[in-house]
């Protein structure tokens, strides 16, 4: 439950697409061996939220950093967005986890 008068982000799940699945009018100018992560983020609140910093972080056996910085809009109460990032993968190998973090008056959220 939200509190009244306040926005409440939530983020969904995060959606992978690589190369064999982008369609090739959408896949113009991105190279073969890079990945987007898709995240929607939903204002379940009933009051507007402000523009947020949305971050997508990489864990693995051999990195954990963050991956990109998106500049997310603000969003009206029961508004959605998508935001992506593009991930190189060339050097990856095995089993990551994508956390996704957003970063809204100096607070991280984290999802």
């Amino acid at each position: 439950m939200t509190d009244v008068g306040k926005p409440d982000l939530a983020v969904g799940l995060i959606r992978t697409r690589d190369a064999s699945e982008r369609p090739t009018e959408e896949g113009a100018g991105i190279v073969p061996y890079v990945a987007e992560l898709t995240a929607t983020i939903e204002n379940q609140g009933d009051a507007f939220a402000d523009e947020t910093a949305t971050r997508f972080w990489i864990r693995g056996a051999d990195l954990d950093r963050e991956l990109r910085v998106v500049h997310t809009p603000g969003l009206l109460p029961g508004d959605q967005i998508e935001v992506t990032a593009l991930w190189d993968v060339r050097m990856c190998e095995g089993e990551y986890a994508i956390a996704h973090l957003i970063v809204r008056g100096g607070k991280v959220r984290q999802f």
